[in-house]
C-alpha cells in the first residue's frame, strides 16, 4: 500500500530558526527587557495639583494617576500602555520561532512606543524616555534585518528544493 504524502500549505519543510536568526531574536528579546527595565527610570515631568512639579517613572504614572483622581486617569492609561508595549513585543519575540509575525510586532511595537513617548506623555521627557527611544530604534532596525534574513533563508530553501526536482517535462506511457 502506497503512502500518500501531502505537503501542508504554509508549513515550511525545515524550521526557519537558524543560528543567525536565533541570535537576532535573542538580541531583540534582551533589548525588550532593557526597555522594560527603563520603566523604573524617570520618563516625564508633570505638574501636580498642589503646583509642584515632579519626575515620574512609568510605575508612578500608573499608580499616582489612579490615586490623584479622575483628572489624571489619562496619565495612568498612558503608563499602562507604555508598560504593555515592550511586554507584548517581548512575548511575541520570544515565543514565535518560525513565522514572520515576530518581525511585524518588532516593527509595530517600537513605532507605537516612540509615538507615545514623544506625543503622549507631555512636553518634558526625561532620560528614561530617551533610553527607551534609543532601544526602540535598535529593536526596529534589528526586526527589519531579521525579516530580511528569514526571507532570504526561506528563498534559499525554495531554491534548494527546486534544484532537487528533475528537469524534464516528459511522461512515460505504458
Amino acid at each position: 500500500m502506497a503512502k500518500n504524502y501531502q505537503k501542508k500549505i504554509g508549513v515550511p519543510e525545515k524550521p526557519l530558526e537558524t543560528k543567525r536568526t536565533k541570535r537576532l531574536r535573542i538580541t531583540i528579546c534582551v533589548l525588550y527587557v532593557l526597555t522594560i527595565s527603563f520603566s523604573a527610570l524617570p520618563h516625564a515631568q508633570f505638574t501636580l495639583p498642589n503646583g509642584k512639579t515632579g519626575l515620574f517613572t512609568i510605575f508612578n504614572m500608573i499608580f499616582d494617576g489612579f490615586r490623584l483622581g479622575s483628572d489624571y486617569t489619562g496619565i495612568a492609561v498612558t503608563g499602562i500602555i507604555m508598560l504593555a508595549i515592550p511586554i507584548t513585543g517581548f512575548l511575541f519575540e520570544s515565543f514565535d520561532k518560525t513565522r514572520l509575525f515576530k518581525c511585524a510586532t518588532g516593527m509595530l511595537c517600537p513605532v507605537i512606543g516612540i509615538s507615545l513617548l514623544c506625543f503622549g506623555i507631555g512636553n518634558y521627557i526625561s532620560f528614561g524616555a530617551i533610553f527607551s527611544i534609543i532601544t526602540y530604534l535598535l529593536i526596529f532596525i534589528l526586526s527589519i534585518y531579521l525579516m530580511l534574513v528569514i526571507t532570504a533563508d526561506h528563498h534559499n530553501q525554495i531554491v534548494e528544493s527546486d534544484e532537487r526536482k528533475p528537469k524534464h517535462n516528459f511522461t512515460v506511457d505504458r
